[in-house]
């Protein structure tokens, strides 16, 4: 059991009215690395949108976090994920 928390730091930076960022990181005292770690990009154009996001998670934090006896079942180094995702509108709703 630790006597210390994790340092957690995130941060949203706006580039302009289309440019967006978004980003965090919890770093453990404990094991002396970054636990947690999220990033997205997002480019916005009214209301569509495009992201491009990516997220890391160790494995010694999910278990940790989780109760799950079998861990190794479902993740061997943790989580790294890549994602890419957007919303268009097709039909503008109301006139």
């Amino acid at each position: 059991m630790s006597n210390y928390s994790a340092w957690a730091v995130e941060t949203d930076f706006n580039y302009n009215d289309r440019v967006f960022y978004r980003g965090g990181i919890q770093y453990d005292i404990d094991s002396s690395q970054i636990s947690v770690g999220n990033s997205a990009l997002e480019y916005r154009v009214g209301g569509d949108y495009i992201q491009a996001n990516y997220r890391y998670v160790t494995k010694e934090y999910i278990e940790s976090t989780v109760n799950f006896s079998n861990i190794n079942s479902i993740t061997r180094r943790g989580i790294s994920q890549v994602g890419l995702l957007g919303g268009y509108r097709f039909n503008q709703v109301g006139s």
